[in-house]
């Protein structure tokens, strides 16, 4: 797509993923793989927050949706 071979595309991919994985890992903010691990971190966030946030709820680090009203989607079948 833009003029690269699928070999020296897929060399980039590589180099590119080591790079934003050492700079995640730098920043301190390489992805959880365990749930321990995730709450240790979401524990430590807790800690580290000001006292005018501790009398708010912390809000949840997982998204959910509700439906907002009626599909307009067609119905099949």
């Amino acid at each position: 797509m833009f003029g690269m071979s699928q070999s020296n595309a897929n060399k980039w991919i590589h180099v590119l993923l080591l790079v934003l994985h050492q700079t995640l890992i730098d920043l301190g903010d390489v992805p959880a793989r365990r749930l321990v691990a995730l709450q240790q971190r979401l524990a430590d966030l807790d800690s580290t927050a000001p006292e005018t946030a501790a009398a708010a709820p912390a809000p949840s680090p997982f998204f959910t949706t509700a439906p907002n009203g009626r599909s307009h989607a067609p119905k099949t079948g």
